[in-house]
């Protein structure tokens, strides 16, 4: 979404009318991607991608880019599969970046009798085994921490695997269930 521009730094935050309604720049999808390409072409970066796009959105943009978006960023956790996108992504070339991977809150998947267990016969934290399921589903993930320990423990994923069953076990929780209220930030609801 192109919003209209309050300064750098964005300390101001996003223009609204006087509705309240954030304040929408005149500008496509589609120049903001070229617009993208060009900071490549210009070396001043080295990649680029998108963030909580939907299949829709993502074909869509592949019918114009000259470069590929090197990632897609979606909230993704056991609760939250995303199969059909994580699939489609990986089909089309287009890395997949899980946020919010651990989910959220006191019910979260964390909290799951199914992942506990799982992580219980690993000798591993239940964050760990998401992790693990994440990096098993060729997903990077991104797991938010203030506490250096259990930064330190999210790294520790790459000494054990998950078992075909174990992964289904997790995969079967899905419930489509997003954590993150995108209205928080942007107003609407753009994850889907």
């Amino acid at each position: 979404m192109a919003f209209e521009f309050t300064g750098i730094p964005f300390t101001k935050g996003l223009d609204r009318d006087e509705n309240g309604n954030i304040k929408f720049a005149k500008v496509s999808l589609q120049q903001t991607w070229e617009a993208m390409e060009t900071l490549v072409g210009a070396g001043l970066v080295k990649a680029i991608g998108v963030s909580n796009y939907p299949l829709i959105t993502l074909l869509d943009l592949l019918t114009y880019a000259r470069i590929r978006p090197a990632v897609n960023q979606i909230e993704v956790h056991p609760y939250w599969t995303r199969e059909e996108l994580v699939n489609e992504c990986h089909r089309l070339g287009v890395r997949v970046v899980g946020y919010s991977c651990l989910g959220s809150g006191q019910a979260g998947p964390l909290q799951d009798p199914a992942i506990q267990a799982i992580a219980q016969r690993h000798g591993k934290t239940p964050a760990q085994v998401i992790i693990r399921w994440l990096v098993q589903r060729g997903i990077a993930a991104i797991p938010k921490s203030v506490h250096e320990e259990r930064i330190r423990e999210n790294f520790a994923v790459f000494d054990f695997a998950l078992t075909d069953e174990e992964v289904a076990t997790i995969n079967a929780l899905n419930r489509n269930q997003a954590f993150v209220d995108t209205r928080t930030y942007w107003q609407y609801a753009i994850t889907v």
